[in-house]
């Protein structure tokens, strides 16, 4: 069996011959536990080489091995596939399964058969020893871990629950913590979930690689009784991308954004939501800094600055979306949000003025104008517009 295979399947090959890694530009990185000094390999796919429709080096996604038998020990999920790649070969049907995108820290959980205990890793570190600040402390992966899971030890394999887990398997979480979060009000619990369980010698085969799938795992109730969760399914009551998008992971909801698979082939790919990408933009840049862009912009003295350019597209991509699903597609039950509808009503009075003349399309052109003669503090205001409170119309 080779890695090149013609469509991703729930089974796959890891090549992790030396020369083939070198030949197809898998990166390759030592590194060594800080407790029992013990080596790994990862290898992972490398940006610039790995296409859209590259379903070998996509596998390539955190690959940890044993440098010596070069045996896959732990993997995370192969990369997502693009949108547009993944709409050209699937259609739009019952066949696609939706989930919620949990943000968080992703770590790794696999047995280590040279020291007969458990490890864990993150993307690029084995042994849970980065730091993280938290309430005055300094906390360890591997500590947040076990606090995820609702134990006080520390110790990785004092964890009653790795007794009982099954060694063939890896397993693929995401936490999510405090101290992950520089805004603290983001993040008041801990929660931890289950992404994916993975063989990685299905058949006694060596990097023969099997995707479980969380209902086979649900059914085998392993994490039964713990407070391992499991990510969020959404019903596929949809009949098109669009719909689908339009109702998930849009503008008009707060969902992180949504992941579309194939049940049959387990292809998967992501869809962010533009809300959540211009939160996560917007939480780090301080306020008066926005507010002195948005003057000088205003009074046109020099350039705009670049922080500004970001929030100003995205304000303007946002007020053209919603005129033009509201007054031009006449999409049924858009959310209401009120500091968008006064502006949206302005700039619709700007088209009915034209009529009597020469009839103007409402182009993000016509909006980045209109925007440009706003007051900086009505500006300001679009700025850090809230979606939490949107209802519908």
């Amino acid at each position: 069996m080779t890695n090149a295979h013609s469509k991703p399947v729930h089974i796959f090959h890891v090549n992790t011959d030396k020369g083939f890694l070198m030949k197809n530009n898998i990166a390759s990185t030592s590194v060594k536990t800080i407790q029992d000094s013990i080596t790994y390999e990862i290898l992972h796919y490398d940006d610039n080489t790995l296409c859209y429709d590259d379903n070998m080096r996509r596998t390539y996604n955190s690959v940890i091995i044993q440098p010596q038998s070069r045996k896959v020990l732990s993997l995370f999920t192969p990369k997502y596939s693009h949108i547009t790649h993944f709409k050209s070969k699937n259609t739009f049907d019952t066949s696609l399964k939706l989930n919620v995108v949990v943000e968080g820290l992703q770590l790794q959980l696999f047995y280590e058969p040279r020291t007969f205990s458990w490890q864990i890793a993150s993307k690029y570190c084995v042994g849970g020893n980065v730091m993280y600040q938290y309430n005055n402390t300094i906390m360890k992966q591997s500590e947040i871990f076990a606090q995820a899971l609702g134990y006080s030890t520390y110790k990785l394999n004092d964890i009653p629950l790795l007794k009982t887990l099954p060694k063939q398997y890896c397993y693929h979480f995401i936490l999510d913590h405090p101290a992950f979060h520089q805004d603290r009000q983001k993040c008041k619990n801990m929660a931890i979930f289950l992404a994916n369980v993975i063989e990685t010698e299905h058949n006694n085969e060596k990097n023969n690689i099997r995707l479980l799938g969380l209902p086979y795992v649900k059914y085998t109730k392993m994490f039964e009784n713990t407070k391992v969760r499991y990510i969020e399914e959404i019903p596929n009551t949809y009949t098109s991308y669009q719909s689908c998008v339009f109702h998930t992971c849009s503008i008009y909801n707060n969902t992180p954004g949504i992941v579309i698979e194939n049940i049959q082939s387990k292809e998967c790919t992501i869809m962010k939501n533009p809300n959540n990408l211009y939160r996560n933009y917007i939480q780090y840049l301080n306020p008066q800094h926005i507010f002195e862009s948005i003057c000088i912009n205003h009074s046109k003295t020099i350039d705009v600055l670049s922080e500004y350019i970001m929030i100003q597209k995205y304000i303007v991509n946002t007020l053209h979306t919603i005129y033009m699903d509201t007054y031009v597609r006449k999409l049924q039950n858009i959310p209401y949000i009120s500091k968008y509808a006064y502006h949206l009503q302005n700039i619709h009075k700007c088209h009915l003025s034209s009529l009597c003349n020469k009839k103007k399309r409402i182009t993000k052109y016509v909006v980045m104008k209109y925007l440009n003669t706003l007051h900086p503090k009505e500006v300001f205001d679009l700025v850090y517009v809230t979606f939490e409170n949107v209802s519908s119309s």
